[in-house]
């Protein structure tokens, strides 16, 4: 049965008692991860995670608290005397700029001693095997920096991207960052599993949308710093809801699908 492992539920702030986004999906043989926040790779030794069965990774879009920990993670798996290949599903934009990241920091994909590939989004499904099917939806979360891309960076295409995963013939959808609650709608089709941000979107509204999109299970994660230890609040609020299969993240919260 797969599982998911929470490994970072902060948000873009940084919080002493949670690593930043991350989550891990374990299925018999291999393992997934979606998004690398900083301080993933010591909060999956935390967790007890063999990162070695780690077949692949996506990220959502380029922000720090969503990317920032690939380089150590990389290290990490050097170190230990990794040999099988990891492919890291990313922004198209962001792939050669992310390469010569590696190149500068020595941990080059030509000093590796397994193989590591780059791979850019592209239409879905992204990414096929046996064992799951991942499927990307832009969204806006980026579009703030519209007026920016247009005047200094014009090769960026503001790539943000929820995910959709079908494993064990179940339904996980993951936020990812948001624009707002238009963009979770636009993604939620009955899912056995809502992994979703609550940093970007009213709580009230979220819950609203929790109901009317009939979400069975939900996981509330990227916790904004002024819900820090106000769990109950959030629990309190989807009971007020009718929406009873609720859980607030923390790191190393595991749940089967």
């Amino acid at each position: 049965m797969a599982k998911v492992t929470i490994i970072g539920s902060a948000s873009g702030m940084p919080v002493a008692t949670r690593a930043h986004a991350s989550f891990l999906l374990e299925m018999e043989e291999i393992s997934y991860l979606f998004d690398v926040g900083e301080g993933c790779a010591s909060s999956l030794l935390r967790c007890g995670v063999n990162h070695d069965r780690i077949f692949a990774a996506f990220i959502s879009h380029m922000h720090p608290d969503h990317c920032i920990g690939l380089p150590m993670l990389l290290q990490m798996m050097h170190l230990s005397g990794r040999e099988h290949p990891l492919t890291v599903y990313l922004p198209a934009e962001a792939v050669s700029a992310t390469r010569e990241y590696l190149d500068a920091l020595y941990v080059s994909l030509d000093k590796l001693p397994f193989e590591l590939k780059l791979e850019p989004i592209r239409p879905n499904p992204i990414y096929r095997d046996a064992e799951l099917t991942v499927s990307a939806f832009q969204n806006c979360h980026l579009e703030g920096y519209k007026q920016w891309a247009a005047e200094c960076h014009p090769q960026s295409h503001l790539e943000s991207y929820s995910f959709v995963i079908i494993a064990d013939g179940k339904r996980l959808v993951y936020s990812g960052d948001v624009g707002g609650i238009d963009d979770l709608k636009d993604v939620l089709a009955q899912p056995d599993l809502l992994i979703t941000e609550c940093m970007h979107m009213d709580p009230e509204e979220l819950m609203a949308c929790l109901v009317e999109k009939q979400v069975s299970r939900v996981v509330l994660t990227h916790l904004p710093v002024e819900l820090e230890g106000k769990e109950p609040y959030l629990l309190q609020l989807a009971q007020k809801h009718g929406v009873e299969n609720l859980l607030v993240a923390h790191d190393g919260l595991s749940i089967h699908l």
